[in-house]
């Protein structure tokens, strides 16, 4: 989704002035950038004010997680240790083996794995469990999944990574289809900065052994803004991604520095996506996972579901109430 920006007709103007189109529009650029983060700083006010007066106390576990993320934008944990119940874990994986054997999954794998993938240009590899992005579904409040990403041992996290009541916007289950094939990279497969806003958390929770051969995402340490490799191909101000040149990227960012989030099942991995990422394609085995993401409140992009307000409970945590802006 690429959000068009409309300049101002002086700016226009005087891009089409020979010579004088990139001081210009960088000028214009730059201009925007500063205007944007300086929304992004107050519109975030309240709810940076709201967290500083509420805090919650981390234990040993989340606050390793969260010093892991702040360090380098990436940091995993086994679900069980952050969670400490084997329950809870058994109950979403049976959840998981259900969904992977019902006709409807077995269904969609057959298809693209019969000459789908030919036509495949974003993200045709994937089932999910709630369907496309835009459908604007509508998730019940006691859906396991919705619940996951309610829980303080993860939001707790991501509203600290921030520094404020966050926005939680995604959340689904994948299933990444494993095919060999001679086809290009596509959509998320490709070096990316996620769009959105400029910093956000994705968490994914491995219900596989995932590594190469299952399309293991990989990851640049220190890229986001202000880091190592903060600077380049910067997000288009204010609201899109950044996608550079295969060839490019590998002569500036060297695949030393690459980080390939190769985990055993049952790990937990957050990720701020503002930073450089892709997703491996999955040749051997399927990559399956469940995955959701919060951003700050100042973000504009559309939630990818709806959550019936009759259905809620009045007394949910005021950290669940912000991060569906129920408030």
């Amino acid at each position: 989704m690429k959000t068009k920006i409309n300049r101002p007709r002086a700016v226009e103007f005087f891009a089409r002035v020979p010579g004088l189109k990139t001081p210009v529009l960088g000028a214009y650029d730059t201009w925007l950038r500063f205007a944007y983060r300086r929304f992004w700083h107050w519109n975030n006010t309240h709810a940076r004010r709201a967290y500083a007066q509420s805090k919650p106390q981390l234990d040993a576990v989340q606050q390793r997680v969260l010093e892991g993320l702040r360090e380098s934008g990436i940091a995993h944990i086994a679900f069980q240790e952050l969670f400490g119940d084997a329950g809870y874990w058994n109950h979403l994986d049976g959840l998981v083996h259900d969904w992977l054997n019902s006709s409807e999954v077995r269904e969609q794998e057959r298809r693209y794995k019969e000459g789908g993938y030919k036509d495949a240009h974003f993200k045709e590899y994937l089932v999910r469990w709630y369907g496309r992005e835009t459908d604007g579904k509508v998730i019940p409040w006691d859906s396991p999944w919705l619940q996951l990403t309610l829980h303080p041992k993860v939001l707790d996290i991501a509203n600290a990574y921030f520094e404020m009541f966050t926005r939680m916007y995604h959340v689904d289950v994948w299933n990444t289809i494993a095919l060999k094939h001679d086809g290009p990279l596509i959509g998320a497969q490709k070096w990316h900065r996620d769009p959105a806003d400029i910093k956000l958390l994705k968490c994914f929770l491995y219900f596989t052994d995932v590594d190469e051969g299952s399309g293991a995402m990989q990851y640049v340490p220190y890229s986001r803004p202000g880091e190592k490799y903060g600077y380049l191909w910067p997000q288009d101000a204010p609201f899109d991604g950044a996608r550079p040149p295969d060839k490019e990227f590998a002569q500036c960012v060297p695949p030393c520095d690459w980080l390939t989030a190769a985990y055993p099942k049952g790990t937990l991995v957050f990720a701020d996506t503002a930073a450089f990422h892709r997703g491996g394609r999955a040749d051997t085995h399927n990559r399956v996972l469940a995955t959701w993401a919060y951003s700050s409140q100042a973000c504009r992009w559309p939630r990818a579901f709806r959550v019936d307000p009759a259905t809620t409970p009045r007394d949910m945590s005021t950290a669940a109430k912000w991060a569906l802006s129920m408030l």
